[in-house]
């Protein structure tokens, strides 16, 4: 799928890149992907708008409609992260790292019912 600001291409056997074209606009900014395992699909990256995460979101839906368990950022800068509230609103958990960059994810919001951080599972 091609937006034009990005697009969406197979680069694996479930592992799909969202390339962002800055030349078109900023909607995305960074890149990102997901990736559809067995059980549950994982996005990643926020982008800089929500309309960048909102593309990516749509693009996983044409592709599966296996459940979401989550959307990783892979550092905290703005263009990776600012979308992020598209996906705290229609209640997919986001995980990023717990601060100054180091590779220790965690999760950074939680659905309403359990009010706990941490852990949520694998993918």
């Amino acid at each position: 799928m091609d937006a034009g600001f990005a697009a969406v291409r197979k680069i694996g056997e479930g592992a799909y890149a969202t390339i962002s074209d800055t030349s078109k606009g900023f909607t995305t900014m960074c890149n990102g992907g997901f990736l559809v395992g067995k059980d549950a699909a994982l996005m990643v990256e926020g982008f800089v708008t929500v309309n960048g995460a909102a593309f990516q979101m749509e693009t996983l839906r044409k592709v599966t409609q296996m459940p979401i368990a989550g959307a990783v950022d892979t550092h905290y800068h703005f263009d990776h992260s600012c979308g992020n509230s598209f996906y705290g609103g229609n209640n997919i958990p986001l995980w990023g790292t717990r601060g100054g960059g180091e590779a220790d994810y965690g999760k950074l919001s939680t659905n309403a019912d359990d009010g706990q951080g941490g852990d949520s599972g694998t993918v």
